[in-house]
């Protein structure tokens, strides 16, 4: 009598039956099973409840050593949850993950084998699939909110925090597919301003890793108004109104003038340039491994620094490398190697394409010339003109990333 009232105390506090360790807990629920003190499907949502609390456990051993582990785990859940390329989730792709996934048996470790063990032990005894007891949906759930995790803590306080936030945590945790996978690609995705891409501006102005493309002009149409052409005027003056200009078509057209959380451009040629230079400084040809550290390093930026989702990314990045190889040569770098601050200025921009263009620039008094006639409209890079085969590269790209 005493065994069996000590059995049914332990389950009336949920907290402290989920913080004994997962065997102990298949133990505790199979004898309240077979003594009739709880029902299978009660059973089964604690087994998952434990399952979710062991998952973190996982998780907070992996990121203690400080949070540079929390990018890698995520990275690791992402693998296992998406289509990835070079790191970088594809929209759309949301896996339903089986209990068997190697991938996830990578992610437990050695916490699979004996978790499993006593899964299976307590789905026969209580006549049940240890399927049911973890369908596809409820793994899927469970390594999604674990890639929603900022900051390092306590385990139990993550369980806790993911209660609060998440209705299946305080309910069965039967998950209905179409409503969380609307709710991750909404949160992982995020709401990116609509654009359709047929092209995009090529390198105008040659600064390094800091080169751009052009300031005087968006894509092909120029920014300026009429009534500086042809004066002298401060070069202050030129880029403030121009910069203005820019910004509003940037604006207009992307959703913000600089890339962010919901804009539909990102930091595809800086991030080119500071690649090419770094790394490929001496290079004339595009190779895969240029691609991967392009693809690699825009995905570094989560999303936050525009869209990184969508199809013509990875085209982008290809096109753009190319053209930056091409332009590099044919250009004179212009930054200056001892002020990195003054090179990467916006104004200093607007005077090296000014000045690379042919104007006559009055260093004394900051003033330039303004000739028009001088402007050569910048290249726009049009994906369908292209003849590479996109595909072809992407699976020799991501095989690369694989073994890397």
């Amino acid at each position: 009598m005493e065994f069996l009232l000590a059995l049914k105390e332990i389950i009336k506090q949920e907290d402290k039956l989920l913080r004994q360790p997962f065997n102990a807990v298949c133990r505790i629920l199979r004898f309240n099973y077979l003594f009739h003190q709880l029902d299978k499907e009660t059973i089964q949502t604690l087994l998952r409840k434990r399952f979710t609390l062991m998952c973190i456990e996982k998780q907070c051993s992996k990121t203690k050593f400080g949070p540079e582990h929390l990018r890698v785990v995520k990275q690791d859940l992402y693998d296992i949850l998406f289509d990835t390329l070079c790191g970088i989730p594809l929209q759309n792709s949301l896996r339903k993950i089986e209990i068997s996934n190697s991938k996830l048996k990578e992610f437990l470790g050695e916490s699979y084998d004996t978790s499993m063990k006593s899964i299976e032990k307590i789905a026969d005894n209580i006549g049940v699939n240890h399927l049911t007891i973890l369908p596809k949906e409820t793994i899927s759930f469970i390594l999604y909110i674990l890639t929603t995790v900022i900051v390092h803590d306590r385990p139990m306080k993550l369980y806790v925090d993911f209660a609060l936030k998440h209705q299946p945590l305080r309910d069965n945790m039967q998950i209905e597919w179409y409503t969380f996978e609307k709710m991750v690609n909404e949160n992982v995705f995020g709401h990116y301003h609509a654009l359709s891409m047929s092209g995009f501006p090529g390198y105008a102005i040659n600064l390094g890793r800091f080169s751009c493309p052009s300031k005087l002009f968006f894509n092909a149409e120029p920014l300026w108004t009429n009534d500086i052409e042809n004066k002298r005027i401060n070069i202050t003056t030129v880029t403030n109104q121009i910069k203005q200009s820019l910004d509003r078509k940037l604006h207009d057209h992307y959703g913000n003038a600089v890339p962010n959380s919901s804009s539909a451009h990102c930091l595809l040629h800086s991030t080119v340039a500071e690649i090419l230079e770094d790394k490929y400084s001496h290079n004339e040809s595009i190779s895969d491994n240029m691609i991967m550290d392009c693809m690699i390093h825009i995905g570094r930026t989560a999303g936050r620094k525009g869209n990184i989702y969508g199809d013509h990314i990875f085209p982008s990045v290809i096109l753009t490398i190319e053209h930056y190889l091409i332009f590099r040569r044919a250009t004179k770098n212009m930054a200056k190697p001892d002020d990195e601050r003054l090179s990467r200025s916006y104004e200093y921009k607007t005077k090296a394409e000014l000045i690379a263009s042919g104007m006559k620039y009055d260093e004394d008094k900051n003033e330039i010339l303004f000739e028009p006639s001088k402007l050569i409209t910048p290249h726009v890079i049009q994906f369908d003109k292209s003849n590479i085969d996109f595909n072809v590269i992407r699976k020799r790209v991501q095989q690369l990333y694989i073994n890397s």
